[in-house]
C-alpha cells in the first residue's frame, strides 16, 4: 500500500493507494523552507549555525510524512529552542532580511504542524501539556517539559 499526501480539500483517490490529508499550508512550507532563496544561503554547510535547525525542520519533515507525530514533536521542541537561541544571538546571520523571513517561515510550520499532529493524536495530548506547548509557540518563549521531554 502506498501513500499519498494531499492538501486539504484534495478529492483525488487512486486504487492501492491511501490519503493523509494535510492542512494544505504544511506541504507549501515542507517546500518552501528548502527552496534556494528562502534556506539561509550558507545553512546547508554543516559549520554554520542555521544548519542545525534546518536539520531539525527537515526531520520533522520527514516523521510527518511518515506520521510518527511522538518523534516529531520532540524535533517541534528542539527547533523551536533553537529557532529562540538564533533569533537573540548575535553572532549569526539570522535576524535580517532573508534569514528573517525563514525564521518567521520555521515559527509558522512549526505551530501549523503541531496543531496538525494535536489533532490527528490523541496519544499526543495524553501525553503533553498542549496548552502549555503551544502557548510557548505562539508567545516565542522556550519549551521546557522536564527531564523526559528533554530528549
Amino acid at each position: 500500500m502506498f501513500r499519498l499526501f494531499a492538501a486539504t480539500g484534495s478529492s483525488r483517490t487512486l486504487p492501492g493507494f491511501t490519503c493523509m490529508i494535510l492542512p494544505e499550508r504544511i506541504p507549501q512550507l515542507h517546500s518552501l523552507l528548502n527552496k534556494e532563496g528562502v534556506a539561509p544561503a550558507l545553512g546547508f554547510r554543516r559549520n554554520s549555525r542555521e544548519y542545525e535547525l534546518i536539520c531539525y525542520v527537515n526531520n520533522i519533515i520527514g516523521l510527518v510524512l511518515a506520521e510518527n507525530y511522538g518523534a516529531a514533536v520532540v524535533f517541534i521542541r528542539r527547533a523551536h529552542n533553537y529557532r529562540l537561541e538564533l533569533a537573540h544571538n548575535g553572532g549569526t546571520s539570522i535576524g535580517t532580511g532573508a534569514e528573517s523571513e525563514y525564521l518567521r517561515l520555521v515559527s509558522e510550520y512549526l505551530t501549523s504542524v503541531f496543531e496538525f499532529i494535536v489533532s490527528e493524536s490523541e496519544t499526543i495530548t495524553e501525553s503533553l501539556d498542549v496548552s502549555q506547548f503551544k502557548h510557548c509557540l505562539e508567545n516565542n518563549a522556550r519549551i521546557d517539559l522536564g527531564p523526559m521531554g528533554n530528549q
